[in-house]
């Protein structure tokens, strides 16, 4: 999941970056505007295909969608990140993967 976090976090970086809407990205790339919300918030899954087409999509290599930046690239709105600092960082993806099983679940349940 930490992979879907910095894909998502990349792209909401990328959008900002470059002014684009997230409505203009999901029309662009055959997304609906509730799929792009869900990559941002790393809830969507993609294929190797749906991550060229982004990279392809921004100008960027696919290893750049990966890469982590420093948490200050990732601040404002639309960014996934924890409210303080972990005091055993090793947990911090743990903790992470425990909320997106439970929104999974709720989620499965709504339907």
């Amino acid at each position: 999941m930490e992979n879907a976090r910095v894909l998502g976090n990349n792209i909401t970086l990328l959008l900002n970056q470059k002014g684009i809407s997230k409505e203009a990205f999901a029309k662009a790339l055959g997304y609906s505007c509730f799929d792009v919300q869900k990559l941002c918030d790393a809830r969507l899954l993609t294929t190797e295909e749906d991550i060229k087409d982004i990279a392809d999509y921004f100008n960027v290599t696919t290893d750049e969608l990966f890469t982590y930046r420093d948490d200050n690239a990732y601040t404002g709105e639309g960014f996934m990140h924890c409210m303080g600092k972990f005091n055993q960082p090793e947990n911090r993806e743990k903790i992470l993967d425990i909320f997106d099983m439970y929104c999974n679940i709720k989620e499965a349940l709504a339907d």
